[in-house]
């Protein structure tokens, strides 16, 4: 009875020979007499070794069942991580694949514990049966059919038990190393995606990571910045050496990519993607420097050969394109880039270099003609007469690139500004999208890579200006000149457009008394006929029932209800490709600079005429002296260090040389169409409007 409650009470996870000792030291205790009893007296020893055996053979049963059920575990959960890997070999950045893929190994831990444990158990189980099944096979009569039987099914089913739990630990086995081996697999493909993704970095923030020039100080007020007295030599000189050392510390970058991608290749038991995700991340390494070497034919073979082996590859595509467009130009990227699109029209990479591209080709290109009347994308591709396609198309495309990044996209964000700046250039509703462009620049400039480019500052910098916004004008294409101080064009548009300005606060606040006597003249003349009650009349036209005012009268902003009038005294400099700036006289004397967006070239008001402008927008301009002498400092500096290129002949711009620099400070009135005035009473119309065409907008592709 003892025996049968000791059986009930066992755990066979802590299974132990415990459950045995009462038949064994019932047999002591017979052993001296047992050769000498009767079967009688033998009978309920085999009775009891008979339950023994049961006993144990059904524990070690329920321990196999029980370990068959763990390495099916084992298997689900290794295929399990297989299909997780392959899903983020496509998309590492996934929050939520990494999530599940520790849940299962956390699962899969907890099942070697398991197997670990039962494993443990079995061995003494079958041991124990053994020593059991040698018991009786001792205790038995040699001539009892029955008893003999017994022990013949009890031999089978040792040797069955034995056979199936070798069985189990060899599968256990193999499970662990094909576990083992594929997650080798992963920590390879990981080690060799965290080296391209940091050699990308890399590039993007090259200047800031190796100079003193920070993303800090690039996103300070370059006031605050570059105090008085600043060593703009040392600086540029640093800058100068750390982008002719780029190529070279790259390349020894990239040739470590090149040994882990043929290391992680040589891999047994890849699969074409695996393979295919191989290459393609040696491709984006030997992309970087593909426009410094003579010989690129090694990141095409890398490339197509990913494509090969995974053709529904997007990235592969989207990176070939990338490639064409660096060797070739943009019109040779169009088909790779497109064929990424219709493999994954939701990738955010492929979407914003076709938003770029698109700006960048003709306007009578077949393949953007082509593009633009496929209807594969009709929620990406405008197909509508009204507005210029290309630049409605190129915006879509640019909103769905911000739309799709998982985690925040810096360039999506800057692409999206540049869509959108190219866009306003052709809106004459108001400032509605110029001001979406400002706030999609300022989202891209919370990343480094973004800040770290010029021609990202550069960019930033002519939306500025199109606004009006001169004092950030001006230092976005300072910090683009610090980035580069051998590329020209932003200091020259700096300069230029510091030069005009000086021009036009000049020719606002230069009293009448002291100009010449032709421009005196011609003053004078203008505000007579502007205080001419007749002549008042017929030059407002269609707006006498509009309020008029004078230029002091009017509040900064937009002025709704009111309309002014002025007389074209002279023409003023241009501070960009974009308006036409003139300058006007009130009835009362006040001069202040009309600023004309959208005008065709050689159109416009002449000297003297009387121009009536409705609904008049009032702009502030001012400029401190303390960034004057900042940007002359280091335009100095560079022409100093010779770093401006010889071939511009733009760069002998200068400013006219002043001892005493004060702040800049004058009125604007902005007129974003000519069709809004009234010329000597006439309405304009359409007569002069055309949208502007930026000459010197850079849309790097990286």
């Amino acid at each position: 009875l003892r025996f049968f409650r000791k059986i009930s009470r066992c755990n066979y996870l802590s299974f132990t020979p415990a459950i045995f000792l009462p038949v064994i030291c019932e047999t002591a205790k017979k052993e001296e007499t047992i050769m000498q009893s009767s079967l009688f007296q033998i009978s309920p020893v085999l009775t009891l070794t008979g339950l023994q055996l049961d006993a144990t053979i059904s524990l070690v049963s329920q321990l196999i069942l029980d370990l068959e059920s763990q390495i099916a575990t084992l298997t689900q959960l290794d295929l399990d991580q297989h299909h997780i890997l392959q899903i983020i070999a496509t998309d590492p950045g996934n929050a939520y694949l990494q999530d599940e893929l520790t849940s299962i190994r956390n699962q899969w831990t907890a099942c070697l514990t398991r197997c670990a444990d039962l494993e443990y158990s079995l061995e003494i189980g079958i041991t124990t049966l053994e020593h059991s099944l040698d018991l009786a096979v001792l205790v038995t009569p040699l001539f009892s059919k029955d008893d003999l039987s017994l022990l013949d099914r009890a031999g089978n089913n040792l040797t069955i038990l034995q056979k199936t739990f070798e069985n189990l630990k060899k599968e256990h086995s193999r499970l662990i190393q094909i576990w083992s081996s594929r997650v080798s697999e992963h920590i390879q493909m990981e080690e060799l995606r965290i080296a391209v993704d940091a050699l990308l970095l890399l590039r993007d923030t090259w200047i800031p990571e190796t100079t003193q020039l920070t993303t800090e100080l690039l996103m300070t007020d370059p006031v605050v910045a570059f105090p008085p007295g600043y060593d703009f030599n040392s600086l540029i000189q640093e800058v100068v050496r750390s982008t002719e050392e780029k190529p070279e510390k790259l390349s020894e970058r990239i040739s470590h990519i090149v040994e882990l991608a043929t290391k992680a290749l040589t891999t047994s038991n890849l699969t074409p993607m695996q393979k295919a995700q191989i290459l393609l991340l040696k491709g984006k390494a030997l992309n970087v420097i593909a426009t410094l070497t003579q010989d690129t034919s090694e990141v095409k073979v890398t490339l197509e050969r990913a494509l090969e082996l995974d053709p529904e590859l997007a990235d592969a595509c989207c990176e070939m394109g990338e490639f064409e467009w660096l060797t070739v130009g943009p019109e040779a990227a169009l088909n790779s880039l497109k064929k990424a699109l219709k493999i994954d029209s939701q990738n955010p990479h492929i979407l914003w270099r076709l938003s770029m591209l698109l700006r960048q080709l003709p306007k009578d290109s077949p393949s953007l003609c082509e593009f633009l009347s496929n209807s594969e994308f009709p929620d990406l591709i405008y197909q509508g007469d009204d507005v210029d396609a290309t630049v409605a198309t190129s915006l879509r495309l640019a909103h769905a690139a911000v739309r799709a990044a998982k985690a925040s996209l810096g360039r999506a964000w800057e692409c999206l500004g540049n869509a959108l700046f190219t866009a306003s250039l052709g809106d004459s509703s108001g400032g509605g999208v110029i001001s979406r462009s400002l706030a999609a620049f300022a989202q891209a400039a919370k990343y480094s890579d973004v800040v770290s480019q010029p021609h990202f500052h550069f960019n930033r910098a002519g939306a500025l200006n199109y606004v009006d916004n001169f004092n950030d004008a001006l230092s976005s294409w300072f910090r683009a000149s610090l980035l580069d101080p051998a590329w020209p064009a932003p200091r020259i548009a700096a300069m230029r457009c510091l030069k005009a300005l000086q021009k036009m606060h000049t020719a606002v606040s230069t009293p009448l008394q002291s100009l010449d006597k032709i421009t005196r003249k011609r003053v004078a003349t203008l505000i007579s006929t502007l205080s001419a009650p007749k002549s008042k009349t017929r030059h407002l036209g269609p707006f006498q029932n509009l309020r008029e005012c004078s230029f002091d009268e009017l509040s900064e902003g937009s002025n709704k209800g009111v309309v002014c009038c002025g007389g074209v005294v002279t023409s003023l400099p241009s501070d960009s490709e974009l308006p036409l700036n003139l300058l006007i006289v009130d009835a009362d004397g006040t001069f202040v600079v009309l600023r004309i967006f959208q005008i065709s070239k050689g159109s416009g008001p002449s000297t003297k005429d009387v121009i009536t402008i409705p609904n008049p927008i009032i702009e502030e301009c001012s400029i401190p002296s303390d960034l004057i002498k900042l940007l002359r400092t280091f335009d100095a500096c560079v022409r100093a260090e010779g770093s401006e290129s010889p071939d511009d002949d733009d760069i002998s711009l200068e400013v006219d040389g002043d001892s005493s620099i004060v702040d800049i400070k004058f009125r604007i009135v902005r007129v974003p169409s000519p069709q809004f005035l009234c010329v000597n009473g006439s309405r304009v119309g359409r007569m002069w409007t055309a949208a502007a065409v930026p000459k010197n907008v850079f849309f790097a592709s990286v």
